[in-house]
């Protein structure tokens, strides 16, 4: 995703002050933006005992999470910073449905 992919989608969700971010930092803000805005609108919040709402990620190599080790392959929630993060470094990608009015 380029960086002015990633400013057009942080404009349209109504994200401001984003002229200083490094593209990696823009790129991880649309996935918080995009997975938080598609968990609220779809109620697919896992109770963790914090506010941060997790998203499906598949993972493309084994992985540790909160709740032990994952298998490459397996599609598990987690929190929308660990995904970002393993997205970005290609070691998951989103297994989120489309967004509503998408398609």
């Amino acid at each position: 995703m380029s960086e002015a992919d990633c400013i057009q989608i942080l404009n349209a969700h109504g994200v401001e002050g984003i002229e200083f971010l490094s593209v990696e930092d823009l790129r991880a803000s649309v996935l918080r933006v995009v997975f938080v805005d598609d968990a609220e609108l779809s109620g697919d919040q896992a109770d963790q005992g914090d506010d941060e709402p997790t998203v499906p990620v598949k993972l493309k190599f084994d992985a540790w999470t909160a709740d032990g080790r994952c298998k490459k392959g397996e599609t598990v929630p987690m929190p929308v910073s660990d995904a970002a993060k393993l997205i970005d470094e290609g070691k998951a990608e989103r297994a989120d449905p489309l967004p509503r009015g998408s398609a």
